[in-house]
C-alpha cells in the first residue's frame, strides 16, 4: 500500500537473504538463506492498494523448479494470485506470459 508520502510498502525481506537476482525494475527472485525462494513484485490489488509483496514460490511442493541459479531459470510459470502477473524467469530475464 502506499503511504501518505507517497512512497510503497514493500514487503521483500532484507535480512537472511542469501541472494537476489533482479529480473526489471519491477521485480526480483529472492534466495532466502533457509532456502526458499520468494517473487518479489509490484503487487497492485486493485482497490486493496499497491505494495511490493514477496510471496513464496512452490519450490519445496514441488510447484516451481530451480533449473538454474546462474543464470536463474526456473519452471513453470509465475503467477500471482493477487494480481494476475504472469510470467517465465528464463535466463535471469522475466518474460510475460
Amino acid at each position: 500500500m502506499r503511504r501518505d508520502d507517497g512512497s510503497m510498502v514493500d514487503l521483500t525481506p532484507t535480512q537472511l537473504v542469501a541472494t537476489r537476482i533482479d529480473l526489471d525494475a519491477e521485480r526480483a527472485v529472492v534466495g532466502m538463506a533457509d532456502g526458499r525462494w520468494l517473487f518479489s513484485h509490484v503487487c497492485d490489488r486493485g482497490d486493496r492498494g499497491i505494495l511490493r509483496a514477496a510471496p513464496a514460490l512452490q519450490v519445496a511442493g514441488g510447484g516451481h523448479r530451480i533449473v538454474h541459479v546462474v543464470p536463474l531459470t526456473i519452471t513453470p510459470s509465475i503467477l500471482c494470485d493477487d494480481c494476475g502477473t504472469h510470467g517465465f524467469v528464463t535466463r535471469a530475464e522475466w518474460v510475460p506470459a
